[in-house]
């Protein structure tokens, strides 16, 4: 537990979280959802910090790929800053790093174009220990807190609300940039397909807490605790 309390749609401060693989920090807040969520995107890359300075994706994540984050790990990523746009601009904190679906999760089967054979619910993939990527679909977490927001409540999930959204986008396959700076895109732990997996999605007008979308895609990651 987070030991903090909540009321109505407005968050309750929670204690800074300090990542002790590498000592990052990150802003935790519990809103009414009775959840304690992350309110800052994942920047953790494994103990040589192997997403720092990437400009790219090493694969398209349509196969198993070589370890990314040490050894038995799984998955690529890049740093959205290297090339980036505001608000993903060197040397800034804000927008984490991408990861594909298979980053996200660690698992082996849960790379693009195959059955994923994992568990979708508490996965702690690669979020610190004692933390847990967030469900996906109708009535996954996502939805959840969407609806405990008072859904369609934009302004709960952009920067700098709630939820502080920071419009940070995605990368492609390759590792190609697009949207910075007006859509934000968040990794569940639940698949869609084969190809594709859940993901919370949102701009400046719409959001979709049970969208879906191709899993060699790079997305940011947010995890919570109950």
């Amino acid at each position: 537990m987070c030991l903090i309390s909540y009321s109505g749609t407005n968050f309750t401060q929670g204690p800074i979280l300090t990542d002790i693989r590498d000592n990052k920090q990150y802003e935790i807040r519990k809103f009414a959802d009775g959840k304690c969520w992350m309110v800052d995107n994942l920047m953790y890359g494994g103990d040589t910090n192997a997403c720092a300075d990437k400009s790219i994706f090493d694969g398209n994540g349509s196969a198993t790929p070589s370890n990314q984050f040490g050894i038995d790990t799984y998955g690529d990523c890049r740093d959205p800053r290297v090339g980036g746009s505001a608000p993903c601009t060197a040397g800034s904190t804000t927008c984490g790093y991408y990861y594909n679906w298979q980053a996200a999760m660690q698992h082996s089967t849960a790379y693009y174009n195959t059955t994923y054979t994992g568990p979708t619910t508490n996965v702690q993939g690669l979020c610190p220990e004692g933390w847990r990527l967030p469900t996906g679909n109708v009535g996954g977490d996502f939805d959840v807190l969407h609806v405990a927001a008072g859904s369609p409540a934009i302004g709960f999930w952009q920067t700098p609300s709630n939820w502080k959204g920071p419009f940070s986008g995605f990368c492609n396959l390759t590792g190609d940039l697009s949207s910075q700076g007006s859509i934000d895109y968040w990794w569940s732990s639940k698949p869609y397909s084969t190809i594709n997996a859940y993901r919370m999605f949102f701009n400046s007008s719409v959001v979709y807490s049970s969208n879906y979308y191709y899993k060699r895609y790079g997305h940011s990651i947010r995890y919570l605790k109950d």
